[in-house]
């Protein structure tokens, strides 16, 4: 994933619709960020109500009617909109960031509302009556609702000329509706044996994705099944319970009920990708977690044999925990392979790149 900027100070019909792809793809590189930063996810969803007023999450964005760097000192700049704009310019060129790379300054204002929260060199944020907490303790507050977070950031932090604005607290909320519980940052590769927490861990979030809210479990499908396994490892990947599996569907139904549903696939392994068999009769499914040079892939597994027994074979990983097993795939595989279907790119990872010199921008 890449930001989307636009420099300059237009409107949202000249930079990006509302709530539209471009919107949801900026959206999902703050959450992933900020989340993996220390910022609690109803802080992160307050912040984007706030985001939308200020800046579209447009990291290039000038406030309307200004010319960039005409020297006003009321024209804001960037996410939050910071005022002056040079509060933000003179911060990013202090530290390396280049104003000509989206992929270098649009961190960089990220990484300047981390410090603003956890290591602050000067007074951003201002306690109200209201609102009385600190940056830090809004980051982790987990007691407040999303639209009573929108409204301490709204009169802490940004502290506009006009108030009330309750539009960004409705956007917050929107947003909470539109990501994942959790951003894609959190996958990291199962490549050893597995066994999810059972039932009696409450507080595990593998319990979350493998039992309390995996609809395979629920309806007696659980772990051995492969589709149990596969939900809840997507779930887990992306933060969501895939919508794909027809209910509570064989594996040989996955495939087509994704392409039914939008989702993107195809013949190329992708790491959080699921595989699909069509054999019947119920198919399988896996969840790729390497890719190796030579262009084979591993996937990690969970299935039964027609006996009720482990379902292994040569070279497969497994444990006592019945089912789980790692699978190295050469080529295209067999049995009626039907194809992958690719995680949504909002949950992968965004990886920060290097810090590189900084470039002035010089309107033409």
């Amino acid at each position: 994933m890449t930001w989307i900027s636009h420099w300059g100070s237009g409107y949202y019909s000249d930079v990006m619709d509302r709530f539209g792809e471009a919107q949801i793809n900026n959206a999902g590189l703050i959450f992933a960020y900020l989340y993996k930063n220390g910022f609690c996810r109803n802080a992160v969803m307050a912040m984007l109500g706030n985001m939308m007023t200020e800046s579209y999450l447009n990291p290039g964005q000038w406030q309307h009617g200004f010319n960039p760097y005409d020297g006003n000192p009321s024209n804001g700049m960037g996410f939050v909109g910071w005022t002056p704009y040079w509060r933000i310019t003179d911060w990013l060129e202090n530290r390396g960031y280049d104003l000509s790379n989206p992929e270098s300054y649009a961190y960089g204002m990220l990484d300047k509302l981390i410090e603003e929260c956890f290591n602050p060199q000067e007074v951003t944020w201002i306690a109200t009556d209201s609102y009385p907490i600190s940056f830090s303790e809004f980051a982790s507050d987990t007691t407040h609702s999303i639209e009573w977070l929108a409204n301490a950031f709204l009169y802490n932090y940004e502290r506009p000329a006009v108030t009330p604005q309750p539009a960004r607290a409705e956007q917050a909320k929107k947003w909470s509706e539109i990501l994942p519980e959790i951003p894609g940052g959190t996958y990291t590769p199962r490549l050893s044996i597995y066994e999810p927490t059972n039932m009696s861990d409450s507080g595990s979030e593998a319990n979350r994705y493998y039992f309390t809210e995996n609809l395979y479990y629920r309806y007696g499908f659980g772990i051995a099944n492969c589709t149990a396994y596969a939900a809840g490892r997507w779930f887990e990947i992306t933060g969501k319970y895939p919508d794909f599996t027809a209910g509570t569907g064989n594996a040989n139904r996955w495939y087509a009920d994704a392409i039914a549903k939008g989702y993107k696939v195809g013949q190329e392994p992708r790491l959080g990708a699921i595989a699909c068999f069509g054999y019947e009769p119920g198919g399988h499914v896996a969840v790729v977690e390497q890719i190796n040079d030579d262009g084979s892939f591993v996937t990690s597994n969970s299935a039964w044999n027609s006996d009720g027994e482990m379902n292994l074979s040569p070279g497969q990983m497994f444990n006592s925990f019945p089912c789980f097993y790692l699978q190295t795939y050469h080529g295209t595989p067999g049995n009626q392979f039907q194809g992958f279907i690719y995680p949504p790119e909002i949950y992968i990872p965004p990886k920060p790149p290097e810090k590189v010199a900084f470039k002035r921008w010089i309107p033409a």
